[in-house]
């Protein structure tokens, strides 16, 4: 029984390193207006949005109800491939757009006077 037990683990852990699936890390970019990046300081802690994708779809993880989000994917080249204007609740967020399998698109998400960015490729 144990056996069995040990083959359906090792065929769950090789099936999850197959999954298409890869983290977006985002950063903070420029400031919106006056082009300049952002001053931190060491008492202050800001929450970051969290992204990831599997395959085309896009999944992203705001920290709280962000409203006016504007979300653009750009591929190698600067082409807008998507586009999205939308309020994104506190809970996971996916969309999907038309991509190319092997090619790096940069992924964009600005609210207020943030703007984050993040680059993967499918």
């Amino acid at each position: 029984m144990k056996q069995l037990l040990f083959i359906f683990a090792g065929f769950f852990f090789c099936f999850s390193c197959w999954a298409e699936d890869g983290d977006i890390p985002l950063r903070r970019t420029k400031s919106v207006g006056d082009g300049t990046y952002p001053r931190y300081t060491r008492r202050s802690i800001e929450l970051l949005p969290h992204a990831s994708h599997d395959g085309n779809t896009v999944y992203l993880y705001p920290p709280a109800l962000l409203e006016d989000v504007e979300i653009v994917v750009e591929d190698a080249l600067g082409n807008v491939v998507y586009e999205e204007q939308a309020s994104l609740p506190a809970s996971p967020y996916q969309f999907v757009f038309d991509g190319i399998p092997g090619e790096s698109y940069v992924l964009e998400i600005s609210y207020g006077d943030k703007v984050f960015e993040g680059h993967f490729q499918l």
